[in-house]
């Protein structure tokens, strides 16, 4: 494994992915097992992970050098956003290229595509199109990576509020409570696709990795001595979130609080895998791989890859079948590790050389 990565957390990235993936690739089975799938609930904490994941590691970052400068500055800011946007932006904008020639060239139309998507506003304070679902998270993300350093520099140079900390955990009592809001305002508005879908309503999923960020680089001794203790509180808030999602319809405050729940189980369980090593350098190496190629496997593990798999490819006996998923992930794998290495990978480089260098560490992004 590369010296300047973390095991547990690429680990992590491996685990979400492959929640997310499961449960979209569930047409591929049969049919009688998509319920138990989508009982997993495996896209929904996939995201969940990514999302706590984002806001720890680009907290990281922006924390360190917040305090290594003194003071938030506008030349931080923008660095800071150069190097986010030149990380997602090049391959999210060619996700939508290959999702439009999929569709006219296979299908005939467009799919549903309206250029909000070239904006991240498909779902800004309204359910999502059709086209290209997976994006809505990609805009929760995107709107957050603009959203934090400007609450950051307002609250310290125009606000006057010093503490960084009440800062933040001020923004997630407010996205709260503009989510408890938006269910009482629209009752018939529902857990997903709803608000779990809509942006303005999911920033504080975020600011729950970049509060544990804060944590950790306050008292990062503190939470290697507490790593089991934090896991074990994290999988019981991710249990409770479960069973709020399982009974959301019964109560406003299940449909709310379901993903605070889930958001800051996950944030305790970070304890464990921030800290976990590896012995086997065949296994770090797997789980690195698949770690660097999660983001391009997210983009293109439906559109094209599954929905060419649905329409060019019928299975019916279970050698079929199973042949047919496993060359599925074969295929999603090897394609999003290509997109790494030939895209990704030269665009990042060419941020670095753009951009002055962030603080290096474990987690860098």
């Amino acid at each position: 494994m590369s010296k300047n990565r973390n095991f547990g957390l690429d680990l992590l990235r491996c685990i979400a992915i492959l929640l997310v993936i499961i449960q979209h690739a569930r047409h591929l089975v049969p049919s009688k097992f998509h319920d138990e799938i989508m009982k997993l609930k495996g896209g929904f904490y996939g995201v969940e992970i990514f999302f706590v994941l984002s806001g720890f590691l680009i907290g990281s970052i922006f924390i360190k050098n917040v305090y290594k400068e003194g003071g938030i500055s506008l030349s931080l800011i923008k660095n800071f956003w150069i190097r986010r946007w030149f990380r997602t932006l090049p391959n999210y904008y060619l996700a939508i290229i290959i999702h439009l020639i999929t569709m006219l060239f296979f299908f005939g139309n467009i799919g549903g595509f309206d250029f909000s998507y070239l904006f991240f506003m498909q779902n800004f304070g309204w359910v999502y199109p059709k086209f290209f679902a997976a994006s809505w998270s990609l805009a929760v993300e995107e709107w957050f990576y603009l959203f934090l350093p400007i609450l950051c520099f307002v609250g310290a140079r125009i606000m006057k509020i010093k503490s960084l900390l009440h800062l933040l955990v001020g923004a997630i009592l407010f996205f709260t409570m503009l989510r408890f809001l938006f269910a009482f305002q629209y009752p018939e508005l529902s857990f997903a696709p709803g608000l779990r879908n809509i942006v303005v309503l999911r920033l504080d999923s975020i600011m729950f990795g970049v509060v544990l960020a804060y944590f950790y680089y306050r008292r990062h001794s503190y939470f290697e001595r507490k790593q089991v203790l934090f896991f074990l509180l994290g999988v019981v808030f991710i249990v409770v979130s479960y069973f709020m999602i399982e009974h959301e319809s019964e109560s406003i405050i299940n449909k709310v609080l379901c993903f605070s729940f889930s958001n800051l189980g996950i944030a305790l369980c970070f304890s464990y895998f921030y800290f976990l090593k590896c012995n086997s350098p065949f296994f770090s190496l797997v789980i690195e791989k698949v770690s660097i190629s999660s983001y391009s496997m997210y983009l293109y593990h439906q559109i094209p890859i599954l929905l060419l798999f649905q329409k060019y490819w019928s299975a019916t006996s279970i050698f079929e079948i199973s042949l047919r998923y496993l060359v599925y992930w074969l295929l999603v794998f090897c394609v999003s590790y290509l997109v790494y290495v030939l895209y990704e990978s030269p665009i990042t480089s060419f941020r670095n050389r753009l951009s002055d260098k962030e603080s290096k560490s474990l987690i860098e992004n």
